[in-house]
């Protein structure tokens, strides 16, 4: 080897496919020896480089799980102070991928300025059959399976996205093995929309285009829950169609419990105490989902794709209250709440991509079309012992809501350290409402427009990682002709990385949000629980705003991986929920007032011992304060999950999970969620990995349990819940595919997610 002074070497790692392979180890050794030089992996596009190394190596060793080890030996030319190696080709490891889920374990952790990627290990694919279940075993994650929703702890609002973008799709249909990594974003950029400050993405493998393709799931949970589902797709030529219908079931019963003391001004003594049993109350969803994928050439695809949803509730509550005055009761109602409500949704949306030249270049417009309808109705049969009568009244309320999303995204790789990113979003809303109560009538007509714009600039240094967003939002807000509320907000982003060594990074996040009300919270009407306790909207209610710093710092090695986050919160302008208690009558109404802080720190990782045991850990400290003008609430919190899976003999995985939520705190007091073992399963890949059998029970111990404490001038409230979450469990699941590996069309689909 004739020796130059340095050299800067590059290269890309493909697969027989030609696609792309992330995080491959690539390591330069000293000549004729086993002594290591320099090493890297491959980035996002399968590319890595070596900048100014000095030529004392010859060797290049590349290795990646489940696929052959590849050793390249050079000589160089003493002139030549640049090398491109162009693409290198990997070959599968047929005799090691048999094996994966024992002896494989390709899980690994990246840091980004504004992320954490997590690419799950062998164990946890394995031991998944969706991509909700595998969330659920990645520390900093949280999983609800009440509403299968996922979300990231301290989080206000969190975007779920499948590769980059918004998809109304049931997390369980999503099969594990299809999912490459998940990113936690804990400092969105400027394109997302500003009530967000995390986002979660799921970014999948390659899929089929040719062939036809599907994956389907049907489980038994006891009489209480079902989530079951079946996909397909087909494509042939430049066209794909794909389907899915998913059925959705719930049925846990729930008790609540309530005590209220309160006084007057002569220190009178008033007692409220209700007891209510939702008994089994009824949600059954059909959502559907279709559309075509039209790959126009290499630069250019379009999408068209529908999502419906049709779901029915049937509650029935049987409330039995009781109201005393210095401790001698004074009344008693014994009461049946019947409540029927039907929910349809339309979500129509086509999207657009350009690609340009440049690979990492790319154009994306989407425009969405969403319409829904919700109709409740609530009964109330109520006998009041004390006073021998009864009462029948009813409260009825239809929803009705249109609106139209338009988005624009230009994003341009300056150079291999500077990206850039712009954007427009516009958005209006057209919602009514019609509130029936017994025979009066009270229409609600809300009409929203919002203009945004976006910047996002991101510099990656050799040792250093910058980026720098901001986002212009104008919105208009128009309640019943009469109420204009009208603001324009500037929300700036900041973050820092810096690389200390191999092992470890350090980075720290600002970012400014706009957390907007809720639609059902501007409504200004009137609604009765019982004859002791109302509650009202309120149309006048602005934006909440945070400010989030976070500190973090990140240690890896090999699969394990640890992380340490210090952060702080100040809130303005906080959504309240404050109650009026006059002796035994309460009022709930939400405000503005209050402004607060908290300030907490998170631990989260990942250990594993002899290739069999894995335990995955997250917990959080924290210390909230809030606050008005007459009010004042604080305290401390402590919340944990902890998940430990066991690879037993014949592939087959044992799972445990436990977790305690610690405290919420608003401005008249907490809600604490107990302790309890979450799950308790056992999960085994069959049929050569195409197919999935789960086993196991959830709480096995104890019921979810949550309790309330509210606390005022004159009144204090101790309330107690209980949902009997309990279930048996059997679910099997099996995917089946042909065709050619191509990339997957990235569909935005911006729509819409709640009402």
């Amino acid at each position: 080897m004739l020796i130059s002074a340095q050299t800067n070497l590059r290269g890309k790692v493909i697969d027989m496919h030609e696609n792309a392979i992330q995080y491959v180890s690539i390591r330069l050794f000293l000549q004729n020896s086993d002594s290591l030089i320099a090493g890297t992996i491959t980035d996002q596009n399968g590319e890595f480089s070596f900048t100014k190394i000095s030529n004392i190596w010859n060797t290049i060793k590349i290795d990646y799980i489940g696929y052959k080890q590849q050793i390249i030996k050079l000589n160089f030319d003493e002139k030549v102070s640049k090398l491109n190696l162009g693409n290198i080709t990997l070959v599968e490891d047929d005799v090691f991928l048999e094996e994966i889920s024992v002896k494989g374990d390709k899980g690994h952790i990246e840091v980004k300025v504004d992320r954490n990627v997590v690419i799950p290990d062998s164990m946890a694919l394995n031991s998944s059959s969706s991509a909700l279940e595998l969330m659920a075993k990645i520390p900093g994650l949280e999983v609800n399976p009440l509403n299968n929703s996922v979300t990231i702890p301290g989080k206000a609002n969190v975007l779920v996205l499948i590769n980059g973008f918004a998809r109304p799709i049931n997390l369980n249909t999503i099969p594990s093995e299809e999912i490459e990594k998940i990113e936690i974003i804990t400092n969105p950029v400027s394109e997302y929309d500003s009530e967000y400050t995390g986002v979660i993405n799921i970014v999948l493998k390659k899929k089929d285009l040719q062939g036809f393709q599907g994956t389907s799931s049907i489980g038994y949970y006891g009489n209480s829950h079902n989530d079951s589902y079946v996909q397909a797709e087909y494509g042939r030529g430049k066209i794909r169609l794909f389907g899915t219908y998913n059925i959705y079931f719930r049925n846990h019963s729930r008790i609540n419990e309530t005590i209220r003391i309160s006084y007057d001004e002569s220190n009178e003594n008033y007692r409220y105490y209700s007891f209510s049993k939702l008994d089994k109350p009824l949600e059954l969803g059909h959502f559907f989902q279709y559309g075509l994928d039209i790959f126009i050439n290499d630069k250019n695809t379009l999408n068209f794709t529908g999502d419906n949803k049709i779901s029915i509730s049937d509650f029935k509550t049987i409330l039995n209250t009781g109201s005393y005055l210095n401790n001698l009761i004074t009344d008693s109602l014994n009461s049946l709440k019947i409540f029927r409500g039907k929910y349809f949704q339309d979500n129509y949306s086509v999207f657009y991509k350009r690609h340009f030249d440049d690979k990492e270049n790319e154009f994306n417009v989407d425009l969405n079309y969403y319409r829904m309808q919700f109709e409740e109705k609530n009964t109330f049969n109520e006998s009041y012992y004390w006073l021998n009568r009864n009462i029948v009244r009813s409260e009825n309320s239809i929803d009705h809501k249109e609106s139209i999303n338009f988005k624009t995204n230009y994003s341009h790789e300056i150079s291999d350290i500077f990206n850039l990113q712009i954007g427009y979003k516009f958005y209006y809303l057209n919602g009514k409402n019609e509130f029936f109560h017994n025979t009066a009538i009270q229409i609600f007509r809300n009409k929203e427009s919002r203009h945004s714009i976006y910047f996002t600039a991101i510099l990656r240094l050799k040792k250093f990682d910058f980026q720098f967003g901001v986002r212009e939002e104008l919105t208009l807000i128009d309640i019943a002709d009469s109420i204009i509320n009208k603001y324009d907000d500037l929300l700036p982003s900041f973050g820092i990385l810096t690389r200390l060594n191999e092992k470890s990074h350090l980075k720290f996040n600002y970012i400014r949000s706009l957390i907007r009300p809720r639609y059902w919270m501007l409504k200004p009407f009137v609604y009765q629980l019982d004859s002791l306790n109302y509650s009202v909207g309120n149309p006048y209610l602005l934006p909440s705003r945070e400010d989030n710093f976070e500190l973090t710092y990140l240690l890896r090695s090999g699969g394990q991986y640890f992380t340490t986050a210090l952060y702080y919160n100040q809130s303005t302008d906080l959504f309240e929920t404050k109650a009026d208690v006059d002796k035994n009558i309460s009022t709930k109404y939400t405000t503005n007032d209050a402004n607060g802080y908290r300030i907490g720190l998170k631990l989260s990782g990942t250990i594993k011992q002899f290739k069999i045991w894995k335990l995955n850990f997250y917990i959080e400290t924290s210390y909230s304060m809030i606050k008005d003008e007459i009010e004042k609430n604080s305290g401390y919190s402590l919340r944990y999950s902890i998940s430990s899976e066991i690879g037993l003999p014949w592939q087959t995985y044992l799972n445990i999970s436990l977790s305690s939520n610690g405290k919420y705190y608003d401005l008249q007091g907490y809600t604490k969620n107990h302790f309890a073992i979450t799950g308790i399963y056992l999960s085994k890949k069959i049929f050569k990995k195409q197919g999935y059998i789960f086993t196991g029970v959830s709480y096995p111990f104890n019921e979810m349990e949550f309790e309330r404490y509210e606390s005022a001038y004159n009144y204090n409230t101790n309330q107690k819940s209980t949902i009997f979450f309990r279930m048996y469990i059997l679910k099997l699941s099996y995917n089946f595919k042909t065709g050619k590996k191509i990339q997957t069309l990235d569909r935005e689909l911006n729509m819409e997610r709640d009402h």
